[in-house]
């Protein structure tokens, strides 16, 4: 899912000078067409003022449908993007500024069919003038009404923009755990993709998204892993990014790998409860030890025996996790053991 091609949504103003230029241009392109041809003077005015008519009814309508076009429909979404967007936007105000946008899309062509009735009618010169300075007020008036609501859109797509390009449908690991424990690097060595890493807590900006490729029966298989950040604690304490993470655990994820540090970036116990936390998502989980290098082996140790076997939870290396995650059948939940 991308929503980086939605495009800038303008203020009110900005679309009504948009559409009088085009009026502008439209009626000194119709004098040079009919300069040469025997119309009366009402007749000339009629081409030129209808001629404004359009270009200001297509140039507003293209602009409101082509923002009607590019937001996407809220309910026709992925199950993560539908929560996402409810807990990221006010959803009711959104769907509100959409219908107001139709609704003005709808205004306009009718006073587009009304104002060309009417000036097709009349041959009195004044009366013609009339109806087009009538057409533009009425018109100003529709765009004016949803001046609100296309500031709100504008927000709303900003915001959109910053959600992660995640494929809903593809077999997925999201890497969980503290930040700075090891989860980036961990991606990098199962994908080779190279997010930017941080050497700070908490400045995961997004969801770093990678893809593992296998033959898997003379098939290629390709599956998402997910670096995950935050430490999903309360949901409504969460800011947006953890708030994305704990989404796509819970709606994406097949199988969650969960990194510990026993470097100790964050306090053990603290990594132990986020593990128990997130086991409540009822997901197939294994362990990741991370920074092995640097831990004295009775450390280690120590924690495979009273915690980890203890609670009957196995950890992987890294080539045992590649060849883990690739023997998987994911789509199933399920996890074949050496």
């Amino acid at each position: 899912m991308n929503f980086q091609g939605l495009g800038k949504v303008e203020t009110a103003d900005k679309y009504i000078d948009i559409a009088f230029a085009r009026a502008n241009d439209a009626a000194n392109l119709d004098r040079e067409k009919i300069s040469e041809e025997k119309l009366s003077n009402p007749e000339r005015s009629k081409h030129i003022e209808m001629a404004k008519v359009d270009a200001i009814a297509d140039a507003l309508r293209q602009h409101l449908s082509h923002i009607l076009i590019a937001f996407p429909k809220i309910d026709d979404l992925p199950e993560f993007y539908q929560q996402l967007v409810k807990c990221t936007l006010e959803y009711s105000d959104l769907k509100h500024a959409l219908g107001a946008v139709n609704w003005a899309d709808k205004r306009i062509s009718d006073f587009r069919r009304f104002y060309t009735d009417k000036i097709k009618r009349t041959r009195d010169f004044i009366s013609i003038n009339g109806y087009r300075k009538e057409y533009y007020g009425r018109v100003s008036s529709v765009i004016k009404k949803i001046k609100k609501e296309l500031e709100y859109l504008e927000k709303a797509r900003k915001i959109l923009r910053e959600f992660p390009q995640i494929k809903t449908s593809m077999p997925t690991i999201a890497i969980c755990g503290f930040p700075n424990v090891g989860k980036t690097t961990l991606l990098y060595k199962l994908t080779g993709s190279k997010p930017e890493i941080s050497s700070y807590a908490f400045t995961t900006k997004s969801i770093n998204v990678a893809y593992l490729e296998a033959d898997i029966k003379f098939k290629k298989k390709k599956f998402q892993l997910l670096d995950t950040p935050g430490t999903l604690n309360r949901f409504n304490k969460m800011n947006n990014i953890e708030k994305q993470a704990f989404l796509a655990i819970k709606y994406l994820a097949n199988t969650l790998v969960y990194v510990f540090d026993l470097a100790e970036s964050f306090p053990l116990e603290d990594q132990k409860q986020l593990f128990f936390e997130l086991q409540k998502f009822e997901k197939p989980m294994v362990v990741y030890m991370s920074k092995q290098d640097v831990i004295d082996k009775p450390i280690f140790d120590a924690f495979i025996s009273d915690f980890l076997d203890k609670n009957k939870i196995k950890y992987y290396d890294i080539d045992a996790l590649k060849k883990m995650i690739i023997k998987s059948d994911l789509e199933s939940n399920s996890l074949e053991e050496d």
